[in-house]
């Protein structure tokens, strides 16, 4: 691994060691680094997915997609520690993160999301969700939209429902 976004990993490795709690989870941290590029740690089935404007200023195009780092076909890798479990097996898992240096770019829009998201909603249907309700015309005001503050407060209503089916995401994203 390249000395870029190595930090990251040793910092996760380090926040790991410093636990003791007993559980499991899929991970995926991502850093900017010198305002150029994303150092992104993956580990499970999270997702990354870069957006990026088009130079004809229609729209948005993926410009990266984190890979998915599973232990088996169905089955994500977690970092975890479980009773009776052995400490160097709890370390060779955090050794199974996926590190990615992403370039980016002013203008880029990235979508951090668990597999609730990615495996419900396509690439496409999420890069139509982020068109809808993220202007590109607001130049560099950084202000929230109505339409993005409403969608970012629907999110927890969402969340603590039942899994919705990919259709009733979009049904909620387009109400709004």
């Amino acid at each position: 691994r390249d000395e870029h976004g190595a930090w990251v990993l040793s910092m996760l490795k380090e926040a790991f060691a410093g636990t003791s709690a007993l559980g499991a989870t899929t991970v995926l941290l991502a850093c900017i680094e010198d305002c150029q590029r994303l150092a992104l740690i993956t580990l499970g089935d999270c997702a990354l997915l870069q957006l990026r404007p088009v130079p004809s200023g229609d729209g948005l195009r993926q410009s990266f997609r984190s890979q998915r780092v599973m232990m088996g076909e169905r089955t994500p890798a977690q970092v975890l520690r479980l009773p009776h479990q052995v400490t160097g097996e709890q370390k060779e898992l955090v050794e199974d993160c996926r590190l990615d240096l992403v370039n980016i770019k002013h203008g880029d829009l990235i979508v951090l999301g668990t597999d609730g998201i990615f495996d419900n909603l396509s690439d496409e249907a999420i890069t139509d969700i982020v068109q809808r309700y993220c202007s590109q015309g607001d130049g560099d005001s950084g202000l929230v939209t109505r339409k993005q503050s409403r969608l970012v407060q629907q999110l927890p209503v969402l969340h603590k429902a039942q899994l919705p089916s990919a259709s009733q995401l979009q049904q909620a994203a387009i109400g709004l």
